[in-house]
């Protein structure tokens, strides 16, 4: 009786569950918005690891310090990736 409960919980969890989805985006889009955004290209590096300088909040939200300058981006991950300039 246990393993036929336990075989129909496991069946009704595998059809009703959702595996969470992680939020596409393209990182070369980042890049060409933000290049946009700067004024003084030389202090910001694209070939250095990108992910590090990328902080998530949530599953909509970021921020992005590329190496520790003094820009800071606000990154909103919704249909469309929306960039604010903070600092």
């Amino acid at each position: 009786m246990k393993e036929l409960f336990l075989g129909a919980t496991f069946f009704l969890v595998a059809l009703v569950g959702k595996a969470i989805v992680p939020p596409a985006f393209d990182t070369h889009l980042i890049h060409q918005k933000i290049d946009s955004l700067i004024l003084d290209k030389s202090t910001v590096n694209f070939q250095s690891d990108f992910f590090t300088s990328l902080i998530f909040l949530n599953d909509s939200l970021g921020y992005y310090n590329p190496e520790g300058s003094v820009h800071l981006f606000e990154l909103n991950f919704n249909s469309l990736i929306v960039f604010t300039c903070i600092a």
